[in-house]
């Protein structure tokens, strides 16, 4: 009996293009639950990998502190650069 249902159903022409929008939209679905899976796959990959494991981090993050006077200047001096690379942890 629901075979017969299902038949009747897709085999209607509103039923066969409903029948195609359902696949699309599953399709769709599936495609977006597998790319945020790979997302979070590597960006887990990338914080906790073994390559990870003898560092405190990857990333050195820079704070400048912006005033009136050097709001156009936004990037560092060389000189500010050269001091940063003499620190030990850079």
């Amino acid at each position: 009996m629901l075979n017969q249902l299902l038949n009747k159903l897709i085999k209607s022409s509103a039923g066969q293009a409903r029948f195609v929008m359902a696949i699309v939209g599953l399709s769709v679905a599936i495609i977006l639950i597998l790319s945020a899976v790979q997302v979070q796959v590597n960006y887990y990959d990338l914080l906790n990998s073994k390559i990870n494991r003898d560092s405190v981090a990857n990333f050195l993050v820079i704070n400048k502190a912006l005033t009136d006077q050097n709001v156009g200047a936004s990037s560092l001096s060389n000189q500010q650069i050269k001091e940063l690379e003499k620190q030990n942890f850079v």
